[in-house]
């Protein structure tokens, strides 16, 4: 299901650039996808035949909010997308996630939003290197879309599998922090403000990025995750 990932991080890149078109046609590749999904018999699924109805009962939930996304995004609301898209993430995405989902090295669901953020920072370093400002304040607005929807503290929960309360308000503290600073990152590219862009993308990494990468490291223990080497190095640049 990693492609509904990419659907579900271009909406919120939609909705950020105000494109709702583009929301239009992820959220039918979305519905789409769920009814192929449908007809594949269990076996080929991988699990057991009496699972079967719970697992497209998540197929009901993801298609019923990706018609609301459909709709939605038609009358241009950005709250009714993402509130569609929330629901999604939480009642169908994790949940099935979390009830189905043998995770593979180095493809659990938080590596691939780590790894998603961490193209979109590349993406505004860039931006700034070669002086497109217009690019470093896209993928800004994109950061903070993202970041937003994952502060939700049903949907940082089951993302990271957090089961105390103290646990979820860290983390979602931290997407708040990213979130913050990606829009100061926004508005400097509109000011063209470049020694802002720089200090803010650096609290941008400082408080939200790595701050939550080392303490998911650290009570996690895995190494699938991207190194934080790798986003020092980002950070340096």
């Amino acid at each position: 299901m990693y492609e509904n990932l990419d659907s579900i991080n271009r909406i919120v890149e939609a909705v950020a650039r105000e494109e709702y078109p583009r929301a239009v046609e992820e959220a039918k590749r979305l519905k789409t996808g769920a009814a192929a999904v449908r007809a594949i018999q269990h076996e080929e699924l991988g699990i057991e035949a009496g699972d079967l109805a719970k697992f497209r009962s998540y197929l009901d939930v993801l298609t019923r909010e990706a018609a609301q996304i459909d709709r939605a995004g038609r009358q241009a609301d950005a709250a009714a997308v993402l509130g569609a898209l929330e629901r999604m993430t939480n009642d169908a995405c994790l949940a099935c996630h979390e009830a189905f989902r043998k995770e593979e090295p180095g493809r659990t669901a938080p590596t691939l939003l780590m790894r998603s953020l961490l193209d979109s920072v590349q993406s505004v370093q860039r931006g700034l290197m070669i002086e497109d400002l217009s690019l470093v304040g896209r993928e800004a607005r994109e950061i903070a879309a993202v970041a937003r929807l994952f502060a939700w503290p049903q949907v940082v929960g089951k993302m990271f599998e957090l089961e105390d309360p103290a646990e979820r308000e860290a983390y979602r503290s931290f997407f708040e922090q990213l979130a913050v600073h990606a829009a100061a990152v926004e508005r400097a590219s509109l000011d063209r403000d470049t020694r802002l862009i720089t200090e803010s993308l650096g609290r941008m990494l400082e408080e939200g990025c790595i701050t939550c990468h080392t303490r998911h490291r650290e009570s996690t223990q895995k190494t699938a995750a991207p190194s934080l080497e790798l986003e020092r190095r980002v950070l340096d640049q």
